[in-house]
């Protein structure tokens, strides 16, 4: 299964030993692609994808004071492996990363009638939660909604686990529980 992981500040500053520990727990659980989407304080979108496992390791220095990031760890279950088919799956106002197997993305595409920019079936998500579809399989994400100078974070899990906790002021997640 893929490592998804992240950090939302909500007043507090991001703990570089705490974000080092999600990251690496997360990479444990991939190896096919590597990738992480922010929003620094200058409401500036900074992604990054990677097949390489050393560039999972820069990540650390790269979303330093950054207000929210999300990144994952791909294993490729449904799509071949590529940068095309790596998350974070950006489009025009959302981001997410999803650790699971939608298994009905074509039906998804043809019921709310999107068109797909990847060959990755995580893709389908985002039409479900724009249009408010119950997620009803078994899962794991971290949606980002973007806006102008605004973003709104949103998370579910069924049947997979997504570890939480806020500390000091900074709401962290990963798919894989952590030590800092």
């Amino acid at each position: 299964m893929c490592g998804i992981w992240g950090y939302e500040c909500k007043g507090g500053k991001p703990k570089s030993r705490i974000v080092e520990s999600i990251i690496r727990g997360a990479d444990d659980r991939g190896g096919h692609g590597y990738g992480y989407f922010g929003i620094d304080k200058e409401y500036n979108q900074v992604q990054h994808k990677s097949t390489h496992k050393q560039d999972i390791f820069k990540t650390l220095n790269d979303v330093r004071g950054m207000l929210v990031v999300i990144g994952h760890s791909r294993l490729a279950t449904s799509s071949e492996q590529s940068i095309l088919n790596t998350q974070p799956i950006v489009v025009k106002d959302a981001a997410i990363v999803h650790n699971g197997n939608v298994g009905i993305s074509e039906t998804v595409y043809n019921t709310h009638r999107y068109l797909p920019t990847t060959n990755n079936d995580s893709e389908a998500l985002i039409p479900m939660i724009k249009q408010g579809t119950p997620v009803t399989f078994k899962h794991a994400y971290i949606h980002l909604k973007l806006d102008y100078h605004n973003y709104e974070l949103t998370y579910s899990n069924k049947d997979i686990t997504l570890f939480q906790e806020e500390i000091e002021g900074v709401h962290y997640f990963c798919s894989k529980e952590w030590r800092y």
